[in-house]
């Protein structure tokens, strides 16, 4: 029994919440509506023809958004959904040979820890999982958002989709640069709406919370 305990203990330090149904369905949605995002996107046709380098890049890639608004609102326990999200779409979306297949599985890793750490940046900074209601809050957001989410994460997948030479060495500079605005401009425009979504649902938030309240903040701030 103390074995036993033990053992879930250190599940539940690594934020396997094994014993909370909660923690396996928003896992589960996590895991599965990214791919699917990710597969929309690339299979669409009118979406694919105005990708960057298609079918890699888009102006915006709503997918990154979802994960990051789910690691704000839900927690880091939840780190195994983004996990498996990113692993199963890289799976599913690129022709990954068992000889690159650690490649995959490096990217998908740098991508969850990366998210990890830009989250926890910014509810350590503003001490809120709604960083929306203070203009320096904002700031501090969209700061993490370009340089601790969307700027490590393109580089890496850059560097990992020339190494498996998905895109020639002399795209690097544009398929980074595209990656980075995509997933920025995902993030930007798709987590803010998601968390004002679930902002409705949460009873310990002001009412004039959200939308409204952050343009009540700018409007103070331009006088």
């Amino acid at each position: 029994m103390i074995a036993k305990k033990q053992f879930f203990n250190i599940l539940n330090g690594l934020g396997l919440e094994i014993k909370n149904p909660h923690w396996w369905l928003q896992v589960l949605i996590i895991s599965i509506i990214y791919p699917l995002i990710c597969w929309m996107l690339t299979n669409n046709h009118k979406i694919s023809s105005i990708t960057i380098i298609p079918p890699y890049l888009s102006p915006v890639w709503p997918g990154t958004g979802w994960m990051f608004a789910t690691l704000l609102e839900w927690g880091y326990s939840r780190w195994l959904g983004i996990f498996m999200g990113q692993l199963i779409a890289t799976l599913i979306m690129w022709p990954i040979s068992p000889s690159l297949l650690w490649s995959a599985v490096f990217n998908t890793i740098s991508v969850t820890i990366w998210n990890l750490l830009a989250v926890f940046v910014i509810r350590r900074l503003t001490r809120t999982k709604f960083p929306f209601n203070e203009v320096n809050h904002v700031v501090i957001f969209i700061a993490v958002s370009f340089l601790g989410v969307s700027l490590p994460n393109a580089f890496i997948g850059t560097c990992s989709f020339t190494y498996q030479k998905f895109v020639p060495l002399s795209d690097f500079i544009k398929t980074f640069t595209g990656w980075w605005i995509g997933d920025s401009i995902g993030i930007l425009l798709l987590t803010p709406f998601l968390l004002i979504c679930c902002l409705k649902k949460q009873k310990f938030y002001a009412p004039q919370s959200g939308a409204s309240h952050f343009c009540e903040c700018v409007k103070k701030e331009l006088k």
